[in-house]
């Protein structure tokens, strides 16, 4: 069962993240072009309270999904979970429920690049040992035959 998640679920959050290696270190935000990562109290309370947070939940935590924008226009995918697994249900759920423009920023040796590429992301380009990763919005023909962007 995915969530979303909200201050209630701090404690047990952190503990999932303290358990959970992060073997890439993508599990981070951009504030000011610093890297934030996400193992404090009061970095994650910012997030939940400002940001879209997921828990993905199957006797015990999963995984979290992360959607969160930098400077306003762009809205990033964070994941961090305990396999791929669990990194693909959290895609699913996202694709399934998001039809915004998304992005992602991961290693390129990150296993959870190849499974947005094949879930429909595509490689803006990369830079060092990242890649940057894009699913376009997708449009909805409405009743009247008219494109509309889904409203969640």
């Amino acid at each position: 069962m995915i969530e979303r998640l909200n201050q209630n679920k701090m404690i047990d959050i952190m503990e999932f993240i303290y358990e959970t290696p992060d073997k890439f270190f993508d599990f981070y935000i951009t504030k000011d072009r610093n890297r934030i990562f996400i193992n404090k109290l009061d970095i994650l309370k910012s997030l939940l309270k400002t940001q879209e947070c997921y828990g993905l939940f199957d006797e015990g935590w999963k995984g979290l999904l992360i959607l969160y924008y930098e400077k306003g226009f762009r809205k990033y995918v964070k994941f961090l979970a305990k396999n791929l697994d669990n990194a693909e249900k959290l895609i699913r759920y996202l694709l399934w429920n998001h039809s915004e423009e998304l992005y992602a920023k991961l290693k390129k040796d990150n296993p959870i690049v190849s499974l947005l590429l094949n879930k429909g992301f595509i490689s803006l380009g990369d830079r060092g040992r990242e890649i940057l990763l894009i699913k376009p919005y997708i449009k909805f023909r409405n009743q009247r035959g008219n494109y509309d962007k889904y409203n969640n």
